[in-house]
C-alpha cells in the first residue's frame, strides 16, 4: 500500500480520529524552516486528520512571526525568518493585522540600552498561539516516539525555558533536531522517578525554535478545558 494510502488509514496523531482522509502534518510547522534547512532523515510528520490541520493552519503565522522576533543578532537562517516575516507583512489581507498583533506583544524589558531607554522585548510563553503551536510541537513529537500514544491538548503544559528538574538532568535524551533551527530534548518518566513524580508527569521537554526556548510538561491527567482554538 502507497505511504499517502496508509497516512490516510492511520489514526490523527493530536485526536485519534480515522476519517480515512488523514495526512501528514509537519511536527515543527513547515513556516519555520529555513529555504536551505539539513533536515536529516527529512522534516518530522504525522498523520493528522483535515479538522485538526485546519485549527493548527490558523496559528501558525503568528507563531513564526514570534520566533523570528525572539533573540539577539540572528544567525543566517533565523534572519531568513525575519526576512519571511517581513515580506508576510505587506500582504494587502493579512499583513497589517499581523503586524499589529505581532507589535501588541512587544514590551520593554528591564534592561536599559547605554542611553537609558530600555530594550524591547516580546514574551512569549504569554502568547496563546505560541502555547497552542508548542503543544501541538510536543504532542507531535510524543506520538513520533510511540504512535499508539495520543496526547490531548489540556494534557501539556508551556513555560519560559527552566533548567529541568534535578531527577531529570542526568538521564534527559536529545530529541527530533534541525541544526540551527530546532532542537529537542526529552525524557519520558518511568520506574526510574520517585512514585510521587510519576504520578503526576508523563514526561519533560525542553523545545527550542532558533533562540526561543520552552519548557513543557506533559501530565498525566487532563487540565481543566481550555479554549477550543488553543
Amino acid at each position: 500500500m502507497p505511504q499517502n494510502q496508509k497516512d490516510q488509514q492511520r489514526p490523527c496523531a493530536y485526536c485519534g480520529a480515522s476519517t480515512g482522509r488523514n495526512q501528514r502534518e509537519h511536527v515543527v510547522p513547515k513556516c519555520v524552516y529555513a529555504s536551505r534547512a539539513t533536515i536529516p532523515g527529512g522534516p518530522l510528520t504525522v498523520p493528522t486528520c483535515p479538522s485538526c490541520n485546519h485549527r493548527f493552519s490558523k496559528h501558525e503565522a503568528h507563531f513564526r512571526n514570534v520566533v523570528a522576533a525572539c533573540g539577539p543578532s540572528p544567525s543566517a537562517p533565523r534572519h531568513e525568518l525575519i526576512e519571511k516575516t517581513m515580506r508576510s507583512f505587506r500582504n494587502p489581507k493579512s499583513g497589517r493585522g499581523d503586524l499589529q498583533r505581532l507589535w501588541r506583544q512587544i514590551t520593554d524589558s528591564a534592561v536599559p540600552k547605554p542611553d537609558g531607554t530600555p530594550y524591547k522585548q516580546v514574551m512569549p510563553h504569554m502568547d496563546d498561539d505560541v502555547r497552542f503551536i508548542a503543544r501541538k510541537v510536543v504532542r507531535g513529537l510524543v506520538h513520533s516516539l510511540d504512535w499508539h500514544t495520543v496526547i490531548p491538548d489540556n494534557r501539556v503544559i508551556v513555560r519560559e525555558f527552566i533548567d529541568p528538574p534535578e531527577e531529570v538532568t542526568d538521564v534527559i535524551e536529545p530529541g527530533y533536531c534541525v541544526p540551527g533551527q530546532f532542537s529537542s530534548h526529552y525524557v519520558l518518566i518511568d520506574e526510574r522517578f520517585a512514585e510521587e513524580f510519576r504520578r503526576d508527569m508523563h514526561s519533560y521537554w525542553q523545545i527550542k525554535f532558533f533562540d526561543l526556548e520552552l519548557t513543557c510538561l506533559v501530565v498525566q491527567k487532563a487540565l481543566p478545558p481550555l479554549d477550543a482554538d488553543g
